[in-house]
C-alpha cells in the first residue's frame, strides 16, 4: 500500500498552528526567524495576529514552515517507506522539500519570496483582482459559462480574463481574475446551476495570468539554487504527473505552477488509477484536503 502524503496551502493557515511543533524544533524554529526577519511563533499562535497571518507574504513562509515541521514530527514515528508526496499550490513546495529537491532553508528563502512577489502582483494590476469558489458546476459547465462572459455587462475582456485557478474537486472550482469580471459571473454561473459562489478573501488572481511578474521573479531566484533530484515521487499541480528527474524540468514546472491552475482532482484521480490500494494522510494545519478527498470522483 501507497502512503500519500498531502501538504496543504493557503487556506488551511489558521491562529494556534504549530503551537505543538515551535519548540520541539527549535533549530529549525530559529532559522526560520533568521531567514524570514521576524518572530515566528507570535505570528502563528496569537489571535490578535490574525489578520497579519492572512496575508499572502506572511502565510505562505509560515504556513510552509509549520507543514515542514509537521512532517519532521510525523518522520519520527513512522519512515517514508512507499511513500508519494503531493502538495496544493504552496504546500508543492513542501512535497518538494520532503523528497529532498532542496533543504529547508532554501524552502524558506523560496516561499519568502514567492509570497512577496505574489503580494506585489496583487497590488499592482490595474484593478481589483481576487478568486471566487464555485460549487456545484463541472469544469465544463464552467468553461462554457466563461466563453459566454463577453456578452456580460462587465465584459471579460481577452486581455484580462476569468480563468480557473483550481480543480479541487468533480464540484468544487476556484475562478481568478478582475473583482468586477467575477461578481458580473456570479449570475449567469447561478442560472447554470451553481450551488454556490464565494468570493475568496484573497489580495490577488492567483494561478493566473496576472500572477507573470512573480512567475518572473521565481525563475530568477531558481538560479540561484541547486534543485535536487527527488528520491520518492512527487506529483506536480501543474501537470497532475509526477516530477521528472532533472533540474531544469523541475524549475520549469515549479515556476509555472503559479500562473497555472491546479489540477488537484486529476492529480488524486491519476494517483488512485496508479496505485489502487492507497493511504492519503494530510500533514499540516487542518483538514482541508481531506475533505476534498471525499468530493472527488
Amino acid at each position: 500500500m501507497k502512503t500519500i502524503i498531502m501538504f496543504p496551502g493557503q487556506g488551511s493557515q489558521q491562529p494556534g498552528m504549530g503551537a505543538d511543533l515551535f519548540d520541539s524544533f527549535p533549530t529549525e524554529t530559529a532559522l526560520a526567524n533568521d531567514i524570514l526577519g521576524y518572530d515566528v511563533k507570535p505570528l502563528c499562535l496569537a489571535k490578535e495576529n490574525a489578520a497579519t497571518l492572512n496575508q499572502t507574504q506572511y502565510t505562505q513562509p509560515l504556513l510552509f514552515l509549520v507543514n515542514a515541521l509537521s512532517n519532521l514530527k510525523r518522520k519520527a514515528e513512522t519512515n517514508d517507506r512507499d511513500t508519494i508526496f503531493i502538495g496544493h499550490s504552496l504546500g508543492e513546495y513542501n512535497a518538494l522539500h520532503a523528497s529532498g529537491v532542496f533543504s529547508l532553508e532554501v524552502g524558506l528563502k523560496l516561499v519568502k519570496a514567492r509570497g512577496l512577489a505574489m503580494n506585489q502582483a496583487g497590488t499592482t494590476a490595474n484593478r481589483p483582482c481576487g478568486m471566487l469558489a464555485v460549487l456545484g458546476l463541472t469544469e465544463e459547465v464552467i468553461e462554457d459559462v466563461l466563453a459566454k462572459s463577453n456578452h456580460l455587462e462587465h465584459p471579460v475582456t481577452p486581455v484580462t480574463p476569468v480563468t480557473i485557478a483550481n480543480l479541487n474537486a468533480t464540484e468544487q472550482i476556484i475562478l481568478s481574475g478582475e473583482v468586477a469580471s467575477l461578481t458580473a459571473l456570479e449570475e449567469p454561473l447561478k442560472k447554470a446551476g451553481a450551488r454556490k459562489c464565494i468570493p475568496l478573501k484573497v489580495s490577488g488572481a492567483f494561478h493566473s495570468s496576472y500572477m507573470q511578474q512573480a512567475l518572473e521573479t521565481m525563475k530568477d531566484l531558481f538560479e540561484k539554487f541547486t534543485f535536487n533530484p527527488p528520491n520518492h515521487t512527487v506529483y506536480a499541480n501543474l501537470t497532475a504527473q509526477p516530477y521528472p528527474q532533472d533540474e531544469p524540468s523541475i524549475k520549469d514546472i515549479l515556476a509555472n505552477q503559479i500562473t497555472h491552475k491546479v489540477k488537484w482532482r486529476e492529480t488524486i484521480l491519476n494517483i488512485k488509477q496508479t496505485h489502487p490500494e492507497t493511504k492519503f494522510i494530510e500533514v499540516g494545519p487542518g483538514n482541508v484536503l481531506t475533505n476534498l478527498l471525499k468530493r472527488i470522483s
